[in-house]
């Protein structure tokens, strides 16, 4: 038998089935002729049908091979390389069948379903096109050219060929269902629906169909039809994952939580790694207050991929369980996926504050999202709630003012509240009105109207709208609190403590408050515990505890009370700014100032704080003139110049000789050591020729009050005014020229001299090296203060007095002592000075002295030696430097008089450097002491010499630290000189100009009216 009747006869039995008959056949054709490339083709075909891949597709190739114009060998080579996955190598051997043998359309059908399996769409279409074009009449390869077609993006072709297919085959339900995803598409709803009822009606176990139109019907507001057909399609296809998701989405938006929950898990179930089960299980949970399974629920989610929803809904959960940094972490990861996502931005920021991050952050993400366009009242509100955490007041307005969307009570009550800390406080009770009638049962709008009241000191309007608010506020004792507060600016005090202790929790802070004022410190301090019990984050009562500890002299109970508030608010600057304060108050003067500038640069428009930061800077022994000078400037750039108008006009008559009307404006025209300067001057006005108007900015008043107010023909009150109102106040007064007493201690107004509503402004008394200020003329002083070679750094025109300070004999002065050490006590050396002004370089020296002066002592009397803390930084100090802790006697604060007679303790007088005495100085020198001081070139550390200067008692003033030594030990050795000293020196003070009265008045008064003359001779 021939080799092609071999291979005939195994054909045949290769066609009846008998492949076992026809492998032999094939195998011996191969024997007779090896490599024969039909048998090898046809042998493999037989090996593929048995399901031998690896070996079919290797003897088909080797044919395909021998045979390079067979294009059945190509075809079948194509077909199984196909079926083993060798994608490229097919569509190469469909593409070799196609160019030899070009009128296959099931050739070119096959190869489209290739390409477009391997994701090659365009190359898919084409292929589709060319069977379509070999036999358009067959519906089948319409209906997968439609479906190539959707998936490219192209419905409106689709639907043509969807429409073909169905015409050439009505039953085609796959075709319908096609049609009907086109008309859903283009939002053709009722065609759709029609299209899949078509599909239902041609094939009603098309599962696909009945799941699509259940979407339909769930998007058109027919859940029950639509549950059913979910149902349906998943009886026909329990692998159906996606219906049982849909379904459960369908029973969680019904409210059927329970059932959503299951039918999540069983999509879940089908397929595990299919994630949006997961994260609607995790919705489903959440609403069912299941919040922990709802969190396993959404990392079970992201352990499958990154997800953006998963993401955000797990930070959201992770929110409401308070569980903030991990919200934090979620919500990063949600940034990072998708970082220009403005609700992912929103979402971070909130989990950022909820942590208890209320710095940059989350105010830049807010504020990123604002300006993307996201216009949820929402954040809105949020970020003026965290610009008002950050006290940044007038971002808030700024804010508020840009999102005029969110108009609501909120926004106006943050209004409120920034007004009202820029002492703008008129708006703020504009603003707080407003929220009152936006939402008059919100009680937070209540009280800001009623803290608004308060600081215009309407504090018997305060109390009613208190009361009002207690009829909304759930907790009544919180509208209690309010009214204690009210009470306790009104001086009530007996009835603000009546009032706190009926308030419960929520009054104990303004008892302690209310107790302090009282004079009752250790039941105030004990309240403030009580307080803290309460509410052991409050920072406010932290802060006024660490107040309270500071006025008792407890400097380091203080320190440890604002750092644990500021553990809670780190930055907050009002507590940062107490704290620096302190510092100061130990004599850590570097440590104070480098915090006072922190404070500065986190709230660059806080003027109090920059005032500080300038009054301390004469602490410090770091600073020069020209720095100080400097810092003046940075002062008047950002607080000054931005509200000085250009040229002001003034009501005044512009008459040299007619009696001036000169206002004073000080926080402590009090028992106070500016009270007690200005007494040496005040009161002595002659009132034909001087109107004196007091402008006062404090609470606190006493009989000293009243006896300046006595010498006024106006007393206006000012520490509920803004200084733009002050400022109107000042011009209609019609005041000639305006007197500055603080300088830039606590309480100063000079933002209200930075307006310039008087012709001649002028400083002194209080502001040792001016103010810096250009709206200010005159700096009155005298010529050892302030020498000439140094005026040059100063912002004002300085005037010369008799001398730069002066004060009025105490009433009821003791007499004057003997030296003590002729009395049987060690040669003693003193120090009455505040501790922040014995900085590092007064320790060296003073126990130099010591050192120097055998069995002689120093006694130090500061207010800061009540703590116990601080006598033992002062010892350790000295010890640390080797003076025995036996040579130093410290002592606390103590009433006035009994102050005046601890000079009889003191042989001689040490002045701190670089910020010498002032009232201190005086004192001593009036009680028969004189004062060892260094003159150095910042106006602070002269002003000891300047005192002495106009005694004539310059043998007391240093020129370097070795010349302080050396003054020290040689007066320690002549005592019955110091004795004629201290002997006479009350009658030779009571001569000179230091003792204030009608002559120093008059010098003052000259002064006046010659800077008068000069403004006068401009106009």
């Amino acid at each position: 038998m021939s080799v092609d009747e071999q291979l005939s006869l195994a054909v045949a039995r290769h066609q009846a089935g008998n492949l076992g008959d026809a492998m032999a056949g094939y195998r011996q054709v191969l024997a007779l002729q090896p490599g024969h490339p039909k048998a090898t083709h046809l042998l493999g075909c037989c090996l593929w049908e048995q399901g031998h891949l690896d070996q079919a597709a290797a003897l088909i190739g080797q044919a395909a091979a021998a045979a390079p114009t067979d294009a059945d060998a190509a075809r079948d080579l194509a077909a199984v390389q196909w079926q083993r996955g060798e994608t490229e190598q097919a569509i190469q051997a469909y593409r070799r069948t196609l160019a030899l043998r070009p009128n296959q359309p099931d050739c070119a059908f096959d190869l489209a379903e290739l390409l477009r399996g391997a994701g090659r769409g365009s190359e898919a279409l084409e292929a589709y096109r060319q069977a379509l074009a070999l036999d358009p009449k067959r519906a089948r390869f319409h209906l997968h050219y439609g479906s190539a077609l959707l998936a490219e993006q192209q419905p409106a072709e689709a639907a043509k060929a969807f429409q073909r297919a169905c015409a050439l085959d009505p039953s085609l339900a796959t075709a319908h269902h096609g049609l009907g995803v086109t008309a859903e598409l283009d939002k053709r709803l009722s065609d759709a629906e029609g299209h899949y009822r078509a599909a239902i009606a041609a094939d009603p176990r098309l599962a696909i169909a009945h799941f699509d139109l259940a979407n339909l019907s769930r998007a058109t507001g027919r859940p029950v039809e639509a549950e059913r057909l979910y149902r349906t399609s998943l009886a026909l296809d329990p692998a159906m994952a996606e219906a049982a998701n849909n379904l459960g989405v369908l029973l969680l938006e019904t409210g059927r939580r329970e059932e959503a929950i299951a039918e999540f898990a069983r999509a879940e179930q089908i397929n595990p790694q299919f994630q949006s089960p997961i994260i609607n299980r995790g919705n489903a949970l959440r609403a069912s207050g299941r919040l922990e399974d709802a969190v396993e629920a959404y990392r079970r989610a992201l352990s499958l991929q990154p997800d953006v929803i998963a993401a955000m809904n797990l930070t959201a959960v992770l929110t409401d369980l308070e569980r903030g940094a991990e919200a934090v972490e979620t919500a990063r990861l949600a940034q990072r996926l998708a970082p220009d996502d403005v609700e992912v931005m929103v979402r971070l920021a909130d989990a950022l504050v909820q942590s208890g991050e209320t710095g940059t952050e989350p105010a830049v993400l807010y504020r990123r999202a604002l300006l993307a366009g996201h216009n949820d009242p929402a954040t809105t509100i949020n970020l003026g709630r965290l610009l008002v955490i950050q006290q940044k007041w007038e971002e808030v307005l700024e804010h508020l003012d840009r999102q005029t969307h969110s108009q609501g009570a909120e926004a106006s009550i943050f209004r409120s509240i920034s007004l009202r800390y820029l002492l703008r406080h008129r708006e703020a009770l504009a603003a707080a009105l407003d929220a009152v009638e936006r939402d008059p049962t919100q009680a937070s709008a209540h009280l800001a109207e009623a803290l608004a009241l308060q600081a215009l000191g309407q504090f018997e309007d305060a109390v009613l709208v208190y009361q009002r608010m207690g009829e909304v506020c759930i907790d009544k004792d919180q509208a209690k609190a309010g009214i204690a507060m009210s009470l306790l600016e009104m001086q009530e005090y007996d009835q603000a403590i009546d009032v706190a202790e009926k308030a419960g929790s929520a009054g104990k802070a303004a008892l302690a408050l209310a107790l302090q004022r009282r004079g009752r410190k250790e039941d105030a301090l004990e309240a403030f515990h009580g307080a803290l019990e309460d509410n052991p984050v409050n920072t406010t009562t932290l802060m006024n505890l660490g107040n309270l500890f500071r006025e008792m002299g407890r400097i380091d109970e203080a320190v440890e009370a604002y750092g644990r508030a500021l553990a809670i608010d780190p930055n907050n600057t009002r507590i940062r700014h107490n704290r620096a304060n302190t510092l100061l108050d130990l004599g850590k003067v570097e440590q104070g100032i480098d915090e006072l500038r922190e404070v500065i640069k986190s709230d660059p428009a806080w003027v109090v704080a920059h005032s500080n930061l300038i009054f301390n800077l004469g602490y410090d022994p770091r600073a020069t003139l020209e720095e100080l000078s400097e810092e003046r400037k940075r002062w008047w750039a950002r607080h000054g110049a931005p509200v000085c108008p250009a040229n002001p006009v003034y009501a005044v008559t512009k008459v040299i000789e007619r009696p001036l009307r000169v206002g004073y404006v000080s926080a402590d025209l009090r028992n106070h050591v500016v009270g007690y300067v200005a007494a040496s001057f005040l009161p002595y006005h002659d009132r034909s020729q001087i109107e004196t108007v007091c402008y006062h900015h404090t609470l606190g008043e006493d009989d000293m009050t009243e006896r300046f107010r006595a010498c006024a023909v106006d007393w206006r009150r000012i520490e509920r005014k803004s200084d733009a109102d002050v400022a109107e106040m000042v011009r209609a007064d019609r005041i000639d020229i305006l007197i500055d007493l603080s300088g830039h201690t606590a309480g100063n107004r000079l933002p209200v001299f930075a307006r310039k509503p008087a012709p001649v402004q002028g400083t002194g008394w209080g502001a040792l090296g001016g103010t810096g200020l250009e709206s200010i003329d005159y700096l009155f002083v005298d010529p050892v203060l302030i020498p000439h070679e140094s005026r040059s750094l100063i912002a004002e025109t300085v005037v010369d007095l008799p001398a730069w300070i002066a004060i009025e004999p105490p009433a009821q002065s003791p007499a004057v002592a003997d030296l003590p050490s002729l009395w049987g006590r060690p040669f003693t050396f003193g120090s009455f000075n505040r501790l922040a002004k014995l900085t590092q370089p007064v320790f060296d020296l003073w126990a130099r002295i010591l050192l120097a002066v055998p069995d002689s002592q120093l006694l130090v009397k500061a207010p800061q030696l009540n703590s116990l803390a601080n006598r033992e930084m002062v010892i350790q100090e000295f010890a640390k430097r080797g003076v025995a802790t036996e040579r130093l006697e410290l002592r606390g604060s103590t009433a006035r008089r009994q102050h005046l007679e601890a000079h009889k303790d003191i042989d001689l007088l040490l002045d701190p450097y670089p910020q010498n005495g002032g009232i201190t100085t005086l004192e001593s020198l009036w009680m028969g002491v004189p004062v060892i001081t260094q003159l150095g070139r910042n106006p602070a550390s002269r002003a000891t010499g300047a005192i002495q200067a106009a005694l004539g008692l310059t043998a007391f003033n240093a020129a370097d630290e070795q010349d302080y030594l050396g003054i020290a030990v040689e007066w320690s050795e002549r005592i019955d000189d110091l004795r004629e000293i201290r002997l006479g020196l009350r009658q030779q003070m009571s001569a000179s100009p230091l003792v204030g009265g009608p002559a120093y008045t008059r010098a003052i008064e000259a002064a006046y009216r010659e800077v008068w003359r000069r403004w006068c001779a401009t106009q």
